[in-house]
């Protein structure tokens, strides 16, 4: 199993796929597209021919900061949110006021920016995450911190 994404900006477009020039060829049957070639550059991110298409350096930044501001290590998952994970259900009281800001900063924030930069596969849980902005619960936090992959 694999997903394909294809992410659009103002007058870019940048497929992720096994075979991105079959996925374009069907894009060009409904879109005039111009100038199709491997990319170089998609929002901040560089890519070069060989390189991993999502922001891995932007994560691998973010991914140490969000260590070092809850003092933890992560660690890797299969998934960014757990098979039956239902935050909406969470009983747990409500985060003190640092906790609330890092939580809006480093693990939605930041994770917004990832995903706009090329951290695809991280989206949905993001989104379901940042639907707690304004009263996330102190177990949040650790589900949050679930979709930084190393």
């Amino acid at each position: 199993m694999h997903y394909e994404y294809i992410a659009g900006y103002v007058d870019g477009i940048l497929v992720f796929s096994k075979n991105p020039m079959q996925m374009i060829g069907c894009l060009k049957l409904a879109y005039h597209l111009q100038e199709v070639s491997l990319p170089a550059y998609f929002l901040v991110q560089r890519y070069e021919e060989g390189q991993e298409r999502y922001a891995r350096t932007y994560t691998l930044n973010k991914y140490q900061r969000v260590e070092e501001l809850f003092c933890i290590q992560l660690k890797s998952f299969e998934t960014p949110m757990a098979n039956n994970d239902h935050p909406e259900m969470d009983d747990s009281g409500l985060m003190n006021h640092d906790d609330h800001s890092s939580y809006h900063i480093m693990l939605i924030g930041h994770g917004l920016w990832a995903v706009t930069s090329g951290r695809f596969d991280v989206m949905y849980a993001i989104q379901t995450m940042a639907r707690f902005f304004a009263a996330p619960k102190q177990e949040h936090i650790k589900n949050a911190q679930r979709f930084w992959l190393p």
